[in-house]
């Protein structure tokens, strides 16, 4: 007798699908909480990582300028790119994480990097003054 109790016992094992339903909910509850907060630490990555591009690429014109006696004049993609590896100089913008370098003078320079989350970063020098960054 007690052997047939345990045979249908184990027979009814499994959840219902109130409790599947339930368990699925609560999941959907906590991903609509935590998918914008990892967008959003991802959007961070993003700008950080343009910003950080910027700030070497700035550092990778005033070594050039300070190789030619202070001019930034024919300070371009392939000369920048010889003096630092780390990221990439171009002629043209348009294609994020690299640095476009244009306006230059003997006095000043603009660098633009697009991040991956659609911002430019842009760095300004005029003449005789600090870099400008927009954004900060």
């Amino acid at each position: 007798m007690l052997s047939k109790i345990r045979k249908m016992m184990r027979a009814d094992e499994g959840f219902t699908l109130i409790e599947l339903m339930v368990v699925i909910l609560i999941i959907g509850i906590l991903m609509a909480i935590a998918i914008p907060s990892f967008i959003a630490v991802r959007n961070r990555g993003y700008a950080s990582s343009a910003k950080a591009n910027r700030s070497t690429a700035v550092k990778t014109m005033e070594l050039y300028a300070t190789d030619h006696d202070g001019s930034y004049v024919g300070g371009n993609a392939a000369a920048l790119g010889a003096l630092e590896t780390s990221i990439t100089f171009v002629d043209a913008a348009g294609t994020a994480g690299q640095a476009y370098v244009h306006g230059q003078a003997a006095d000043g320079y603009v660098i633009e990097v697009l991040g991956r989350d659609g911002t430019t970063y842009t760095a300004t020098k005029a003449a005789g003054g600090a870099v400008t960054y927009l954004p900060n």
